[in-house]
Formats: structure tokens, sequence, C-alpha cells
């Protein structure tokens, strides 16, 4: 497990809120400082390649969970507990799905990502 990328995928979650969206591995937002916004797999992915911001080079790819999961040092069904929101644990699972706030939601996913860390992938 890649944890020096891990956090920071946290830290740049948190620095901008506006640039996290677990809907999509990366997608054009106009609500976003950068213009995209990008989940856990994709600031992985990011951050690196080095990228200058989320649009620099990333392109929605079916295969960028694999690559994020090679990134981060992860077996892809471990990457799937830490990429889907719906196979978070259940308690995180609730609180990210009630909140409405992207800063709320950044925190969450922190949150997610160091429980991850925590017990290993393995919940």
């Amino acid at each position: 497990m890649n944890i020096p990328l891990l956090r920071k995928v946290q830290a740049a979650i948190l620095d901008e809120p506006l640039k996290f969206n677990m809907r999509m591995w990366f997608i054009r937002d106009d609500d976003s400082p950068c213009g995209t916004t990008a989940c856990i797999a994709g600031h992985a992915i990011a951050i690196s390649n080095h990228f200058g911001s989320l649009g620099d080079g990333l392109r929605l790819d079916i295969d960028e969970h694999k690559t994020a999961a090679r990134k981060l040092g992860l077996k892809i069904s471990a990457a799937a507990k830490l990429f889907y929101v719906g196979d978070w644990p259940k308690h995180i699972r609730a609180k990210y799905r009630r909140c409405r706030l992207p800063k709320s939601r950044a925190r969450i996913a922190v949150e997610r990502i160091e429980h991850f860390i925590k017990t290993k992938g393995v919940e």
C-alpha cells in the first residue's frame, strides 16, 4: 500500500474540496476552480503523474481503476473498497451520503482513506 500517495490524496481533497467528486473518476465541472473534479482514484493518478491540475493529461478511461490501484500498490479487490462509495464501511458510507457540502464530503473521504490505511484495506 502506497501510504505516502494516500496521504497526498487526503491533503489534496482537503485543500480543495470543490475538486473532489466520488461520482466519476474524472469529469468537467464548472463549479471546480480548475474546471474538473476527480474521485479518490482520479486524485491518485493526477498526483502520482505530477499533473499541475486535475485536467492535465487526465482522461476518462475504462482502466483508470486499474491504473490507480497499481499506483497505490493495491489489488483490484482492495482498491474497490476505497474507490466505490458503495463498498465503504457502512458507517462511513452513511455519513458520506448524508452530506451535501463539498467540505463535509471531503472530510469524510479523508476519514475513509484513514480507516482504509489503519485496517490495511481488510475490513
